[in-house]
Formats: structure tokens, C-alpha cells, sequence
């Protein structure tokens, strides 16, 4: 229920969640894996993936007619065969392995014998691991997004992809009933009883619809719509890259080492080479004749632990590191990095071949951003062989405007007089976000904070600083220290301070709206008395937060303001009849809706000491969404909260091992659910402290190496 000037709305979404499939539990196990197990003991990767996975599921135990309860620990890496226990006969202690004593004790010849034994939570200490096959997962148990795999996310977005004419269907059809505000069959309409009466069609709001700014290259200037491409066009602001090479991290695993040719390799990078400097960029040719190459075996990333020998995670941070610091040696400030995690699959009887990322992208991206921003401070961008190896212009492009910001350039502008009160370049833009770790993560795992600001007159160069912080603290806590660290930048650039700063606060619900006034608020001012400015200096604060979590859509009434897919048209603004009573917010959907129903974001004004008017914000806001550094169109949140929450994933990088424990961690990882305990969490954040060293590298660090 929400309460707008015209009365009382109830807010009704469509919402999907992954469930646990329920029944037989290797049915569950051969399902996670699209039913292509094969025989005999489970390869590590699968086991440690499976343990993830599973780790908090409720399972049923029946045997001798009665039936248990239980949750899932681990799954572990050893079949009924392998996995022995001590057993007390007659006070004579002997071993025995979990498939013989089974059949002893209960009679239960296992059939499925290659599965790995089920460790379940027990008070213990000996509890004995049980063959999965004698368990059954319980129906209605919600699977947590971080467990999905790539597949899974996949098949889920393609159900949940309904377009919004079928969308709105199903909220007034299925969704009323269902939720008891209507009748239909059997279901009662119980509102009726309290003397309340919902309207069984959506409310019709008035909203308008945002021209798209000019967009300024160096040669030319485009009116776009929702997106344009780099045909013809070269940078607003071209870097200079003077010393780069490239990095391969190939597989050495059950693939050949030589799935990248180097002919292939060596055609490509000069033909990228080649688009660079098309596009604008002064680019040297690549450092040396040979590439930098690390091999490691992709399979074994997954599943390694941090106890014991060294592990194939280990392996790679240490031999990218040592790699990034010999190309930093050679005085070379940059790598293309060339990843072969890409499988191109299928394509047989006709059909197009698909690509399909190997699972151990996330573990490996981490790797190669932490050794190249935190240990050696090379600037990295990462591309897939299978995609860069294709030719493809378009591709290469797009390559290169990440080469191009990351070494200092502009990719393009948006003309300075559609930007309102920035038009002076007095305004200081700043982007504020925290990112958490979720379930899949160590407990006690810090969490990560990060504040991007701008430091030019066209709004498209933003620095930033990045920091830990306590778990699960939403509030920035070092935040007057980072505010400085952005005003003293911007002064090292201007020559003087910011006169006005505009701040675009991510990730914050309103029931913590008031604090961010009585706490950010507060600690944004101090960096005012600290940051060398003139005495008196009191620069005019205004604070935005930026809203992506809600289950407000539309559906336009009228075919002329309606994209292809039946979405709003792209600029599409709503102030009025679903905006709060009291307070200065709006919906804005700045871009095209690719797929599915499009979701605006929702701005809501906190402070306001520039003094904007509604017109003047959103139009203002809605510019900013077409100078995204990386994209050729229109984003869906204003840049700087973008850039802040983009840095903040980066900041997920460096501590990914932590981040993502049930991907590589045996068992005795305190990790998923539960309370941390101080000690938890303190020995956690040492090791995250570790890892983190002295944060970002000097370096990179007044660049946008987060992009």
C-alpha cells in the first residue's frame, strides 16, 4: 500500500524465484547439471559447485519407517565407497565404508553409487556422511540468486521475460486474485468485509516523454534515439597509449595449449590496432614481438580450497601477478588482456552455435583485476578470444572506447548547454554506493564502499575512492575522508573547489532515507573543514537517491509513445499520481527496454540547497543517463551512481575469495547462513585487510580503472 495525493495505491508486481526442485535428491543433483552427469566419481569443480549450491537446503531422511529432518552442510568429495567412519562392535572399534554399512543396517543396496556423500548439520561430532541418494529435498525452499549458475540465470530470465502487454495481464488477472483483492472461483474478496474496494483496472497517470540530448564527438554531432553506434565517428578526446602489450591467459587444461594461434592472435590484435587509431586513439603498436602469457588449467579454478597445498586459484594469482609486474617493469602502462573462456557450442543439424561462458569467468575477471589494479597497477580490459578472434568492428570498438577512457580520453559529450546549473563546471557530480556479501560468502565478510566524482567541465571523467567496511553497514563509514580525497582531486585539476555538489546516492531504501540526512549529510559537510579549502568554504549540497529495487512499471495508453516492444518510449517521465504526497521524487526511464517490461528507476530528492525545479532535474538527469563511458546509449540510472556501483564490484574483486567462499572453500570456511561472531568477524576482515593491501595502486589511481 502507498499513499499518493489522489489516495491510497496497492503496488502489484510480477516477480519470479528459483526454487529448490523437490524429491529424490540425485534427481536434484543430475537437474543442477541439465542432466548430463556421467559415471563414476565426481570431478572437484562439480562437488565444491554441488556444495555451494546445496549448503542451507532441508532434505528428508526416511529409513526403517521413519522419517527425519535435516539441512544440508556439504556435499562432500567421496562416494559411499570412499567415505569410511570408525564403528563400535561388541568395544572393538573397526572401519567401516558407508556403502557396506547401509547395507547392514538397513538393507539399502545403493544404486547410485558414483554420487558424492551428503555431510548434514549435526551437533556431533562424528556424525557420519549419508549417501544422496537416500535423501529427498522438501518442496517450497527459495534458491538465493548468488547459488545459480550461469544456465540457471539464463532460463530464469527467459521465464520471467514477459513483455508488458502479457505482464499487465497477469497482475490484473492472476495477481488480484491471487492476492484476495478481487473474487474469482472460490477465492473470497475479503477487502469487501473492512468496507474497502480496490479497482480491478491499473490507475491511468499523465507523463511525458524527454527529448534525447545531442551527443558531440570530435568530428561530428549526433541526434540518436535510444542508442547509436562508432561508425565514422572518433573519440571527443583521444588518449595516448604509448606503451601497451597483450596478456593471454590461456587453458592448459584437458584443452591444447594452442587454442589460440599466434598467427590468429597477432592478425587480430593489429587489426584491432588498426580500429584504434581509426576511432581516434594515438596507439602505439604493441610492446615486443611475443605476448605475455599465463596458462592455467580453467576446470581446476573451481572447487579449490584455501587449506592444504596450493591450489589452481592460487597458482593463477600468483603467476598473474608476476606477469602484471614484469609488464609493469618494462614501463608498460596498460594490457589487453585475451581471455579463452568462451566456448562457441552446438550449431549441429543446422542450428547457429551458441556461446557459453566456462563458470570460472568470475574467479578468473577477479584475478586479473586484482593483480592488474591492486599489485602491479597495470590498467587492464579484458576481451574473449572468441569473440575478438571474429573480426568483428563493431566488437573491436567497443574495445577500444574502454581503452580510451581507462588512459584519460573522452569517448563522447553531451552539448554543454543541455546541462542546466552544470553548465558553469562548477558542479561537483558524486556517486555513492555499498555493495554486500551475500550468501554464498565468508561469514563476517566486510563490506565494500565506494564514491565516485567528477572533475571535468562535461561531467566524464569520474575518480574515485574505494574502501571496507564493516558487514553489512549500509552507511557509508569513511565517507568524509573519501569526500576529501574527491575535493582535493578536483582542486589538483580546477585550481579551486566546486561551488556546488550534486550527490546520486545507490542501494539506500527509504526506511533509511532519514539517516542518510542526519548521518551522510553531516559527514559530507565535514570534508568542507578538511579538504584545504578557504575557511568559510560551505559549497551548496543537493542529494538524490537513486531507486532500482521497486515493482513500480508502466504501460502506455497511447501507440505513439510505445517502443517496438511495447515498453515507454525511452525518456519517459512520471511525477505525478503514483510520486509520494509530501516529498520531491520521480520515475524516469532513460532507456530503450531491450527485453521483457521495462523498469524506471525512481530519483528521490533528499536535499535540495542548488534549488532545482522538477523540469529542471529530470531533464538534467535524464542527459547525464547518455554520457555512460562504456555504452552507446542511454543507461538506466544516472552515471554516477552507475560508476559507483560498478566501482564497488570491482571492489568484490579483490576479495572475491571471500566474497564467493562456497565456490573454492572446504568446509571449515565459516561461510552462508548464520551470525557471524566477533571473532568471525575480526579474523574475516584480516583476511580481507590482506588481501586488500594498500587498496587501488598509485598508478591507477586518478584514473577509471574500474570501467
Amino acid at each position: 500500500m502507498r499513499p499518493t495525493v489522489g489516495g491510497m495505491l496497492v503496488n502489484v508486481n510480477v516477480c519470479t524465484k528459483a526454487f529448490y526442485k523437490s524429491g529424490a535428491l540425485p534427481d536434484v543433483l543430475s537437474n543442477y547439471f541439465g542432466g548430463r552427469l556421467g559415471q563414476g566419481r565426481f570431478p572437484m569443480e562439480k562437488v565444491r559447485a554441488l556444495s555451494g549450491f546445496l549448503r542451507g537446503v532441508r532434505v528428508a531422511w526416511t529409513r526403517l519407517g521413519k522419517t527425519t529432518i535435516h539441512v544440508i552442510e556439504k556435499v562432500t568429495d567421496r562416494t559411499p565407497s570412499q567415505t569410511f567412519f570408525t564403528v563400535n562392535d561388541a568395544g572393538v572399534e573397526r572401519k567401516e565404508n558407508v556403502e557396506d554399512w547401509f547395507f547392514n543396517a538397513y538393507k539399502v543396496r545403493l544404486r547410485h553409487k558414483e554420487y558424492p556423500c551428503i555431510r548434514l548439520l549435526s551437533q556431533k561430532a562424528n556424525a557420519m556422511d549419508i549417501p544422496a541418494e537416500v535423501l529427498a529435498v522438501l518442496p517450497g525452499q527459495p534458491c538465493h540468486d548468488s547459488k545459480l549458475t550461469g544456465e540457471h540465470v539464463s532460463a530464469m530470465i527467459q521465464l520471467a521475460c514477459w513483455n508488458p502487454p502479457e505482464n499487465g495481464d497477469l497482475i490484473t488477472e492472476t495477481g488480484l486474485p491471487s492476492l484476495g483483492f478481487m473474487e474469482a472461483g472460490s477465492r473470497k474478496d475479503y477487502l469487501k468485509d473492512f468496507g474497502i474496494e480496490i479497482s480491478k483496472k491499473m490507475l491511468v497517470i499523465p507523463a511525458r516523454v524527454l527529448r534525447c540530448p545531442r551527443i558531440t564527438y570530435a568530428n561530428k554531432q549526433l541526434e540518436p534515439g535510444p542508442s547509436w553506434n562508432l561508425r565514422d565517428v572518433s573519440f571527443a578526446k583521444s588518449a595516448k597509449v604509448n606503451a601497451w602489450t597483450v596478456l593471454v591467459v590461456r587453458d592448459g587444461g584437458s584443452r591444447s595449449h594452442q587454442n589460440i594461434p599466434e598467427q590468429a592472435l597477432q592478425h587480430s590484435v593489429a587489426g584491432f590496432t588498426d580500429m584504434c587509431r581509426t576511432s581516434g586513439l594515438k596507439m602505439q603498436n604493441v610492446v615486443g614481438s611475443a605476448v605475455e602469457y599465463v596458462t592455467i588449467n580453467y576446470d581446476g579454478l573451481l572447487g579449490q580450497s584455501f587449506e592444504g597445498g596450493e591450489s589452481e586459484m592460487d597458482r593463477l594469482n600468483r603467476d598473474l601477478e608476476n606477469a602484471m609486474k614484469k609488464i609493469a617493469g618494462k614501463g608498460i602502462e596498460f594490457a589487453l588482456v585475451i581471455l579463452d573462456s568462451v566456448r562457441m557450442e552446438g550449431g549441429g543439424g543446422g542450428g547457429r552455435p551458441k556461446a557459453k561462458q566456462h563458470p570460472c569467468f568470475g574467479p578468473l575477471y577477479s584475478s586479473v583485476k586484482y593483480a592488474g589494479d591492486v599489485k602491479a597497477g597495470v590498467g587492464t580490459v579484458c576481451c574473449q578470444w572468441a569473440k575478438f578472434s571474429n573480426n568483428d568492428k563493431q566488437y573491436w570498438a567497443n574495445v577500444a572506447l574502454k581503452f580510451n577512457f581507462k588512459m584519460g580520453g573522452t569517448n563522447h559529450n553531451v552539448s554543454p548547454d543541455q546541462l542546466g546549473v552544470l553548465a558553469d563546471g562548477k558542479t561537483m557530480l558524486v556517486g555513492c554506493d555499498v555493495t554486500h556479501p551475500s550468501p554464498k560468502s565468508r561469514r563476517g565478510t566486510p563490506s565494500v564502499a565506494g564514491v565516485v566524482a567528477s572533475i571535468d567541465p562535461l561531467y566524464t571523467v569520474y575518480p574515485s575512492s574505494l574502501r571496507l567496511q564493516e558487514h553489512r553497514i549500509e552507511l557509508i563509514t569513511e565517507l568524509t575522508e573519501m569526500m576529501v580525497e574527491r575535493l582535493e582531486h578536483w582542486n589538483r585539476v580546477n585550481k579551486s573547489f566546486p561551488t556546488k555538489i550534486m550527490v546520486y546516492r545507490d542501494g539506500v531504501s527509504e526506511g533509511e532515507f532519514q539517516k542518510i540526512l542526519d548521518v551522510e549529510l553531516h559527514k559530507i559537510k565535514m570534508a568542507f573543514s578538511q579538504c584545504g579549502a578557504p575557511t568559510g568554504y560551505n559549497p551548496k549540497v543537493t542529494i538524490i537517491v537513486v531507486g532500482k529495487r521497486h515493482h513500480t512499471r508502466f504501460y502506455p495508453t497511447d501507440p505513439k509513445y510505445t517502443d517496438e516492444n511495447g515498453n515507454p518510449s525511452n525518456g519517459t517521465v512520471v511525477d505525478r499520481g503514483v510520486t509520494a504526497v509530501y516529498d520531491f521524487d520521480f520515475f524516469l526511464q532513460a532507456h530503450k527496454g531491450i527485453k521483457g517490461t521495462a523498469r524506471p528507476a525512481h530519483y528521490s530528492v533528499l536535499h535540495d540547497e542548488i534549488g532545482f525545479t522538477s523540469n529542471a532535474l529530470q531533464e538534467l538527469t535524464h542527459n547525464l543517463c547518455y554520457l555512460f563511458a562504456r555504452a552507446t546509449k542511454s543507461v538506466s540510472i544516472v552515471p554516477p551512481a552507475y560508476y559507483a556501483d560498478v566501482l564497488c564490484e570491482r571492489g568484490r574483486c579483490y576479495i572475491n575469495g571471500l566474497m564467493n567462499a562456497t565456490d573454492y572453500a572446504g568446509s571449515s570456511s565459516g561461510h552462508g547462513k548464520g551470525k557471524a561472531s566477533d571473532e568471525e568477524k575480526d579474523e574475516t576482515m584480516r583476511m580481507a585487510r590482506r588481501l586488500w593491501g594498500e587498496g587501488i595502486h598509485p598508478n591507477l589511481r586518478e584514473t577509471m580503472f574500474y570501467l
